[in-house]
């Protein structure tokens, strides 16, 4: 299983993040997002484990 953090949380992200878990390889570990309120929705619609502010903090995920 290889663990996925996106950075940004708009169609373009969620359509890849669609495709990549589709195959079952992959799962969302982290997101990053300016807004703290649309990182948490965004990790939690997709079963992400993390939401993330700080670019360093996502990075050292």
């Amino acid at each position: 299983m290889i663990n996925l953090g996106t950075i940004g949380t708009n169609w373009i992200t969620e359509r890849m993040l669609e495709a990549a878990t589709t195959i079952g390889a992959y799962r969302l570990q982290a997101v990053y997002s300016r807004h703290s309120a649309t990182a948490a929705q965004f990790a939690h619609d997709h079963a992400g484990q993390r939401s993330y502010t700080n670019l360093t903090d996502f990075f050292q995920r």
